[in-house]
């Protein structure tokens, strides 16, 4: 099998299941059995009857079960397959719609000038480690994590399948981090004399661009402007955030993927990286592809169990 470098990111899941309408308390559901239902949902199903939510809700394109496994100490993997335009530029693949979740084959498979019943897209893996409440993104290549996507897949299972308890369906995560990272710029503060501020937008991953939208508007990029393309941005601040400054930043880069920001320290060189902090790890391991897209899952699954207790020791509690 060859090698593959994955990027892995790690996520604590700190609500999933049903919970009071009115009160933050949990009724049913924790994560092992969510992903159990879920796993047990799409197994029948082909490709195009997995999505939980249309697509027309919030303009977000499509996400399907490519496949779903169960291995070793109870962990899963998820494979997730994201639908694109089917004008998108470049080089596409595009996975028949009616092949079976966990089963597509190579003549499932085509490339550009596809035919109808196809569906145009990119794979997104996700593993599950419920007696743990984590999870990880593992990325190949340049590919965007889709944490908040595979949450809202998730919690959209929750809130419409057949039979489904009372309470309120959710399904929520942070990331994992290093807190003495964190705790090291606070402390700075008053040293900090620039604030760098870098994401890339995704032409079919939503990316919160709250933070500098009307540099954005600048640059002619629009909030409803349909693009094809990654951008790459990047915005520096020359000033000392207040600690009301500071907490803003941090409450911001919580909630968004694909983004980071940066501090110059005085008397440093380089800028300190709140990224830096996230429980993060890249590895090189063996798997298999089922196509020059899509990462084999139980192959993936099984790499990534081999390394379990290795790659957790980096989540610190």
């Amino acid at each position: 099998m060859p090698n593959e470098i994955a990027k892995i990111n790690f996520f604590r899941v700190q609500r999933c299941g049903y919970y009071h309408w009115r009160e933050d308390h949990h009724l049913s559901h924790d994560l092992s059995q969510s992903l159990n239902e879920l796993s047990q949902w799409v197994d029948p199903l082909d490709l195009e009857h997995t999505q939980t939510f249309g697509a027309e809700e919030d303009d977000q394109l499509p996400i399907y079960c490519y496949a779903m496994e169960n291995n070793g100490p109870g962990d899963y993997l998820l494979t997730c397959w994201n639908g694109v335009p089917a004008t998108d530029d470049g080089r596409i693949v595009a996975i028949r719609g009616n092949a079976p979740v966990g089963n597509v084959e190579a003549a499932d498979v085509e490339t550009s000038n596809f035919s109808d019943g196809y569906i145009p897209g990119f794979a997104t893996y996700f593993w599950f480690i419920p007696n743990s409440y984590l999870f990880a993104t593992i990325r190949f290549q340049s590919r965007p994590m889709g944490k908040d996507e595979v949450e809202k897949y998730i919690r959209s299972f929750l809130n419409t399948k057949d039979g489904r308890p009372y309470g309120r369906a959710a399904f929520k995560s942070s990331r994992v981090l290093n807190p003495g990272e964190i705790a090291y710029i606070r402390a700075q503060r008053q040293n900090i004399t620039k604030v760098i501020y870098k994401a890339e937008l995704s032409a079919h991953i939503h990316t919160d661009t709250s933070l500098f939208q009307g540099l954005l508007g600048k640059i002619g990029v629009g909030e409803n402007r349909q693009h094809n393309h990654n951008y790459k941005l990047k915005t520096e601040l020359k000033m000392t955030p207040t600690d009301d400054d500071m907490q803003g930043i941090l409450n911001h880069w919580e909630t968004v993927n694909d983004a980071d920001v940066g501090f110059m320290i005085r008397g440093k060189q380089s800028p300190f990286w709140l990224n830096h902090s996230i429980a993060q790890t890249d590895i090189t391991i063996n798997v298999q592809r089922d196509n020059p897209e899509v990462i084999n899952a139980q192959s993936l699954l099984e790499a990534l169990v081999g390394q379990r207790q290795q790659l957790l020791s980096t989540v610190v509690d």
